[in-house]
């Protein structure tokens, strides 16, 4: 069902077309391409319905609104493109064929070979031989250890995709990866981001709990690294004016869309190395594009002479033949540079449950993750998972469950205790609006509040968890941070606070200045990408089946670090995992082809 707004602004477009003389048979089709903009899509590939291409494919050459064929390769510029099957804006057109050719000119730099024998005994001091990691999922036994590996190929090229699920150390990867770059040429330049201030918080953490000296740089978003501006139209470091690093390291890639990654391979110099981090299987970005999703579309692969080249610098040459060779004109979307981490680092029980539970989801097996939730005897606040029902039980259940959450914050004596609460248990829902909506969570919890805390006359009561919902670059605030309204008795003025960068430390904000921002007892589980918590509450309302889908009960449970619970009908639950998120795009096509590039 789309939306009013974007139903409005397709029939604008629509409307606008028409009176430019657009043939009425593309009416339809420039509706369904713009409205799918707004549901993530990239284009609109009309090679899924064989009948229709051949009907409107004519029309779409014979059209003066289209580039098709041999003009794509020119410098005219119209409203539409269509290019093997699939139908394009312009502009959407041009970043995803720019990013691929981004993409494929930083496999095809490769920088000097390193010494073999240098590198594996910096990759000895970094990756010493230990215990074997716990084997939650019955892999195949592979003596090749995927960190070591990712780390070995960083030293090859300028371009590295590492994906993996929680526990599987991609933090801890990345940092010793950095080590090792840094150990080859001590003046590197590198630069740390993520694409909200919420996961540029969550990496700084990550790095400092893993006693990461080495890595003293400020992580920051991907937006303020850009430069971008207050008119949010153009950003400082582009291709005429790129960005003063060696090396570049971008967290949570998967929420990352195609203008934003578009943007930062443009602004890389030349010779500047970038390495991206994220599960492919998490939830895409809220705007266009699945991009992660893209680049891993065909899992990992090696050309067999640079294989055993690799093999040399990781330090077991004859382990080449369990790496995954390609065939001599087999193509992938990113050869020789993604590696994907599987085997989980976490191994008290509740991590293997939870993990357990989000590799049955990942992989789709709707019966599996429920007989996983049904055995599991673990109770609410215990390490594991559980499924409640939504009868009369379960919304008892569901009452207890907000009367805990909103305990810490209604208990906090000071602003630091509140903000303690902040990681421990969240509620997540599939949706912001209706009856088991955040929105609907939100009311209750503030309503709960009010009255222990009446002292300050306001929708939000002391102790209220805020998400910021708007860039603010003068304050330092960012889309996703949270933080607690907070004031004493003294009739001092309420402000918001927020954890800073290091531990500690805490900031106060005066309420009237902060941009945009909500309650956040309860979130949508797209807000809580970049996140983590103790315990995540997921609530399934059964009410949008384009909401629930795999990706998103994937996420929601990757949120977690100790236990999960879920209120969901178990048919609800189980067709959600089972149904899986397509976005229509075309950068995996263009990257395993070459192709022309728009001027």
């Amino acid at each position: 069902m789309i939306a009013a707004t974007e139903s409005q602004l397709a029939d604008q477009f629509v409307r606008l077309c028409a009176r430019l003389g657009l043939h009425e048979s593309l009416h339809g089709v420039c509706h369904e391409l713009l409205a799918g903009l707004e549901q993530g899509h990239v284009c609109l590939d009309l090679g899924r319905d064989p009948e229709r291409l051949a009907a409107l494919g004519p029309l779409l050459h014979e059209s003066s609104f289209v580039l098709c064929g041999n003009e794509i390769t020119g410098r005219s510029v119209r409203p539409l493109v269509f290019f093997e099957d699939r139908l394009y804006l312009y502009r959407y057109f041009r970043y995803e064929q720019e990013l691929a050719a981004f993409v494929r000119a930083r496999l095809q730099r490769k920088p000097a070979r390193p010494d073999p024998g240098t590198v594996v005994q910096l990759l000895d001091r970094l990756f010493p031989k230990a215990a074997e990691p716990t084997d939650l999922f019955n892999w195949r036994e592979q003596s090749i250890d995927r960190q070591r590996l990712a780390a070995a190929l960083a030293t090859t090229g300028s371009l590295l995709v590492i994906s993996g699920g929680p526990g599987t150390g991609k933090t801890s990867t990345v940092a010793r990866i950095l080590k090792l770059l840094r150990a080859q040429n001590p003046e590197s330049r590198v630069a740390l981001a993520a694409p909200t201030g919420k996961a540029a918080l969550r990496l700084r953490e990550s790095l400092s709990r893993i006693g990461s000296e080495s890595v003293t740089e400020e992580v920051s978003t991907l937006h303020r690294l850009l430069g971008r501006g207050k008119t949010g139209l153009r950003y400082r470091y582009d291709r005429e004016n790129p960005l003063a690093v060696d090396w570049l390291v971008v967290d949570e890639a998967s929420m990352i869309d195609l203008p934003l990654l578009h943007a930062t391979f443009a602004a890389l110099p030349e010779a500047a190395g970038i390495i991206l981090l994220g599960d492919h299987h998490q939830l895409a970005s809220v705007e266009a594009g699945a991009v992660l999703g893209e680049l891993c579309a065909d899992g990992m692969g090696f050309h067999a002479n640079f294989a055993r080249e690799l093999m040399e610098l990781y330090g077991a040459p004859a382990a080449v033949d369990e790496l995954p060779l390609l065939g001599k004109d087999e193509r992938r979307t990113l050869p020789d540079a993604l590696v994907v981490l599987e085997k989980n680092y976490r191994i008290d029980s509740g991590s293997q449950s939870l993990a357990g539970l989000a590799m049955a989801v990942r992989d789709g097996h709707g019966r599996r993750a429920l007989e996983l939730l049904k055995s599991s005897g673990s109770g609410r606040g215990q390490a594991g998972i559980r499924l409640v029902g939504n009868d009369q039980q379960g919304r008892e259940e569901l009452e207890q469950i907000l009367e805990a959450v909103c305990a810490p914050f209604m208990a906090a004596r000071t602003a630091p205790e509140a903000l303690q609460a902040l990681g421990k248990t969240q509620i997540l829902c599939d949706m912001n609006h209706g009856p088991l909506g955040a929105r609907r969570f939100n009311e209750i919890a503030r309503g709960r509040l009010i009255g222990p805390r009446a002292a300050f006359q306001s929708d939000l009561p002391r102790g209220t968890p805020i998400m910021i919902r708007r860039n603010d670059y003068e304050l330092g605030l960012f889309n996703g941070d949270t933080g607690v309204v907070f004031f004493d008795d003294d009739g001092a003025p309420p402000a918001a606070f927020f954890r800073e960068s290091t531990e500690d430390a805490v900031r106060r904000v005066p309420l009237a200045l902060l941009p945009a921002f909500e309650a956040a007892f309860a979130m949508t589980v797209h807000k809580s990408q970049g996140s983590e918590f103790d315990d995540v509450i997921l609530i399934l309302s059964g009410k949008n089946e384009a909401l629930a889908t795999r990706e998103l009960v994937y996420t929601a449970i990757t949120r977690a670090r100790r236990s999960v619970t879920i209120f969901a009908e178990e048919n609800s639950l189980r067709n959600a995992i089972e149904r899986q998120t397509r976005r229509q795009m075309g950068l995996a096509n263009m990257l395993r082809n070459e192709q022309p590039v728009v001027h």
